[in-house]
C-alpha cells in the first residue's frame, strides 16, 4: 500500500493523502465519493499527525516519521500543564514517539461529546490506554 486517505479529526470535509513509504502529500478538501481509509490525522504546530490501520496493527505518524503500536507495549499519557494547556506523550517501545503541548480549549458544542470526541491526543489516549481491546483489532486490516 502506498496512498492513504485519512479523514481530519477536527474538520470534516478535509481529508489527507498520505504515503506510507514517504509521508504527508496532500491535505484538501473533501471529495465527492472518495474512499477513505481507516484512520484519522490533524495538523497540529506545522506538522501532520495521525494514526492509521495497518495489516500488522495501528501506526501513529508525525509527518513522514511512523511508529507501529503493539497492544501492551504502547503507553500514553496527557497532563496538565501550569498555563491550561495538555501535554502528552506517547511511547512505543519505550522510545517516545509523541512528546506535545497542545491547547486545550476545544468547546463541546454538542450534548454527546466529551472530551475526547473533540481531542484527537485525547482520543487516541484513550483508545490506547481504555479501550485495547477494540482499538487494536479494529486498526488492524486484513491482509
Amino acid at each position: 500500500m502506498t496512498d492513504i486517505v485519512l479523514q481530519n479529526y477536527d474538520r470534516a470535509g478535509e481529508v489527507l493523502v498520505y504515503s506510507t513509504q514517504k509521508g504527508p502529500v496532500e491535505e484538501k478538501a473533501l471529495p465527492v465519493n472518495i474512499r477513505r481509509d481507516r484512520g484519522f490525522y490533524i495538523s497540529h504546530d506545522g506538522y501532520y499527525y495521525g494514526a492509521y490501520a495497518s495489516e500488522h496493527g495501528p501506526v501513529v505518524f508525525k509527518g513522514a516519521q511512523q511508529w507501529p503500536l503493539q497492544r501492551g507495549d504502547a503507553k500514553a499519557e496527557i497532563d496538565a500543564t501550569p498555563d491550561g494547556r495538555r501535554h502528552m506523550t506517547l511511547r512505543a517501545s519505550n522510545t517516545v514517539v509523541f512528546d506535545i503541548t497542545y491547547d486545550a480549549d476545544k468547546p463541546l458544542v454538542d450534548w454527546s461529546e466529551d472530551e475526547e470526541t473533540v481531542d484527537f491526543f485525547g482520543w487516541l489516549r484513550t483508545s490506547i490506554e481504555k479501550d485495547p481491546q477494540h482499538f487494536f483489532p479494529f486498526f488492524t486490516r486484513k491482509p
